[in-house]
């Protein structure tokens, strides 16, 4: 469950936290999760506004992250089996414009540094390669590990280039 760790730091920091969950979720565990942290974990877990869906789910993506200014997506299916991967590839996920999960990711300059609010590198020596970016559909193009590795070329040239 490394989404509830997620989960506890961000509210921990004041952050305003939307997590989506299924219908059938089991929260107590989240709040035990919190229990590591905290003498209270209530208080931390009440501050999380809690929305209904499926990440397999176009909508329900579509409402939760209506507004949303950061992404964190720890969502995951727990298997090695290849039969388990058809659960990525339902008919929702490849909406014609695309699944709203992959709409979402950091911004970037040419350089590949994550943009602040204001459109400015956040730092100067940071920088993001993968399916981390924003504007990409890696899943309906099937090129995960080669947008991985163009991006970190990318990445590792604009570092080079910042170097006296």
């Amino acid at each position: 469950m490394v989404g509830a760790h997620l989960l506890f730091e961000l509210a921990k920091a004041g952050k305003k936290v939307r997590a989506l969950k299924r219908e059938t979720s089991d929260l107590q565990k989240v709040i035990k999760t919190f229990s590591y942290y905290t003498q209270n974990p209530e208080t931390l877990f009440a501050k999380i506004e809690w929305v209904n869906g499926d990440i397999l789910d176009y909508f329900s993506l579509e409402n939760l992250l209506k507004g949303a200014t950061e992404v964190y997506h720890c969502a995951a299916i727990i298997s090695f089996q290849p039969e388990e991967r058809k659960l990525w590839h339902q008919d929702r996920f490849f909406e014609p414009g695309g699944h709203a999960v992959n709409q979402a990711g950091l911004e970037t300059d040419a350089m590949l540094r994550p943009l602040d609010a204001n459109g400015r590198p956040a730092f100067e020596k940071l920088f993001a390669a993968g399916i981390i970016l924003a504007h990409q559909d890696w899943t309906r193009m099937k090129c995960g590990s080669g947008l991985s590795v163009a991006t970190a070329y990318g990445a590792i040239k604009s570092f080079n280039s910042l170097r006296p």
